[in-house]
C-alpha cells in the first residue's frame, strides 16, 4: 500500500502569500492544506497528522504565536514548525528558540529557500534549531523584474509570471478593503493589509512599493491619520498600476 504524503498545514491570512507558497511547493511530494487563523489551525490539526506547520505570526484572531504555544501543550507537540513571518524582533525570536521552532524564515524568501526549509524539516532527524533567512537588499542596476525572478524565483520567469497575475487579480480586492479600512479609521485593518503587501511588493521586486506599505504599516501602528493618509494615497497608485497589469500572452 502507497505511503500518503505528509501534511503541511500552512496559517496565512494573505491569499497572495499563501498562492505563493502553493507555487513554490507544488512540486514537492506534500499534501499542503491551507487556512487564515490560529484557529481554523486548532481544528485542522489533529483531524489531519500534521506532519509539518507553518504559520505567520500576525494574524486575525489569535496570533501564530500563541498557535504554536498551543501545540507544544498537545499530543502532537513533536510537530515540526516553521514560521513565515515578516514582523520579528530579538525576543519573539528567541522564544520560538525555546519553544523548539525548526526555523524562522523572514518574508519575502525565494522559491528556493522555502523550498529547502519545507524538505528539510520534514525529514530532519536532528534537534531543531532556529536560523534566520539572510536578505537581499540591494537591486543596484538589475532591471526590476529579473531582480525578482533571480532572487525569489530561482531564475523561473513563468513562474513570477503566474504569480504576478495572481497579484493583478487579487488588487481589486484589496484595493476596495484598504478604502473600507480607511473611511472607517480601522487602524487594525490597514495595519494588516499593509504587512502583507509590504512581502508582496517585494517578491515582485518593488522595492519601493514595498518601502511605502512599511511606511503605512509604520503611521497605522501609531494611528497617525495624517501620514496613513498620505501612505495610502501611495500605496494605492501602485496597487491600481499592479491591478491593471496583464499577463503576456
Amino acid at each position: 500500500m502507497k505511503t500518503p504524503p505528509p501534511v503541511v498545514v500552512l496559517v496565512e491570512d494573505d491569499p497572495l502569500i499563501r498562492r505563493f507558497v502553493e507555487i513554490a511547493l507544488e512540486e514537492l511530494s506534500l499534501d499542503l492544506v491551507t487556512c487564515t487563523t490560529a484557529e481554523e489551525a486548532q481544528q485542522l490539526i489533529p483531524l489531519s497528522s500534521c506532519a509539518l506547520l507553518i504559520t505567520d505570526m500576525m494574524l486575525p484572531g489569535a496570533s501564530g504565536l500563541q498557535l504554536i504555544e498551543w501545540l507544544r501543550k498537545t499530543s502532537f507537540s513533536a510537530c515540526p514548525v516553521v514560521v513565515f513571518s515578516a514582523g520579528l524582533d530579538y525576543s519573539i525570536t528567541e522564544y520560538l528558540e525555546q519553544l523548539s521552532v525548526h526555523r524562522v524564515l523572514r518574508k519575502p524568501v525565494s522559491v528556493k529557500e522555502l523550498v529547502t526549509c519545507i524538505e528539510t524539516a520534514l525529514n530532519a532527524n536532528v534537534a531543531p534549531s532556529v536560523m534566520h533567512a539572510a536578505r537581499t537588499s540591494n537591486v543596484g542596476d538589475m532591471h526590476v523584474e529579473e531582480y525578482a525572478i533571480n532572487t525569489y524565483f530561482c531564475g523561473d520567469r513563468e513562474l513570477f509570471i503566474e504569480y504576478k497575475a495572481a497579484c493583478a487579480v487579487q488588487m481589486s480586492t484589496d484595493l476596495t478593503l484598504g478604502t473600507q479600512h480607511l473611511s472607517s479609521s480601522d487602524s487594525a485593518g490597514l495595519h494588516r493589509l499593509a504587512h502583507n503587501l509590504k512581502s508582496v511588493f517585494r517578491l515582485l521586486g518593488l522595492e519601493t512599493a514595498s518601502d511605502t506599505a512599511r511606511n503605512l504599516e509604520d503611521a497605522c501602528k501609531g494611528a497617525d491619520w495624517e501620514k496613513v493618509q498620505a501612505h495610502w494615497h501611495q500605496i494605492r497608485m501602485e496597487m491600481q498600476r499592479l491591478a491593471a497589469w496583464e499577463k503576456p500572452v
